[in-house]
């Protein structure tokens, strides 16, 4: 679960920056290096308008009980971004090997994956 403190400050990280990459428990993560691969099945898409702390915080929870247990908290993360008026959220998982990583995109039916060392998407 994702205190108060740590929801807003979640919350207030994914406006100012247009999203963010969080551990289960809300706090932001940074990977120096890697690369983020969404897992297809574990997205959500809500409009941005009208989303809270309290409604972002919902979110990210009911997404990691979908996973508890199954996916490792070191290695896979909760990923966001706005786009489009619509705020995004999903299951990541850290690759560290690019080649490895964009074919687990395509595996994944993912139209990018997220480059941790130059903070930038890579289309697929």
């Amino acid at each position: 679960m994702i205190d108060v403190e740590t929801r807003n400050e979640m919350f207030d990280s994914v406006i100012a920056n247009r999203g963010g990459t969080f551990a289960f428990d809300g706090r932001p993560v940074s990977p120096s290096s890697g690369y983020a691969v969404s897992l297809e099945g574990f997205e959500v898409k809500v409009p941005v308008k009208g989303i809270s702390p309290p409604n972002l915080a919902n979110l990210v929870n009911q997404l990691v009980a979908r996973v508890e247990g199954l996916a490792d908290p070191t290695t896979h993360f909760v990923g966001m971004w706005i786009e489009k008026g619509n705020l995004y959220v999903d299951l990541s998982v850290l690759v560290e090997d690019k080649v490895q990583a964009v074919s687990k995109g395509i595996a994944q039916s993912q139209l990018a994956i997220w480059d941790f060392a130059n903070d930038k998407s890579i289309s697929l």
